[in-house]
């Protein structure tokens, strides 16, 4: 699996695709879609100049923490999974 980098926000990570989606219901491949988010201000601040010392969009850093965030939870999403499995069957 190749890890999310800001010179490549396309990258799939089927790990974390599975986490959001579900086996049942897989987007396409580095669809995206537009969300909002609250977050501090001092939090957009330094994200904003983050952004315009490196040259990195802050999309694209909201990206590769969103990601890195559903990696971090895994097991709990793998835990519910697995709790739902025993109760059907």
């Amino acid at each position: 699996m190749s890890e999310y980098t800001p010179e490549n926000p396309e990258t799939f990570d089927p790990e974390a695709q599975d986490i959001v989606s579900g086996p049942e219901r897989q987007p396409r491949r580095g669809r995206s879609v537009p969300t909002n988010v609250l977050i501090p201000m001092v939090h957009r601040e330094a994200l904003r100049r983050l952004s315009a010392v490196t040259r990195v969009s802050q999309s694209e850093y909201l990206r590769e923490a969103v990601t890195d965030l559903l990696r971090k939870y895994r097991h709990v999403v793998d835990e519910e999974r697995s709790r739902k499995d025993r109760l059907a069957g």
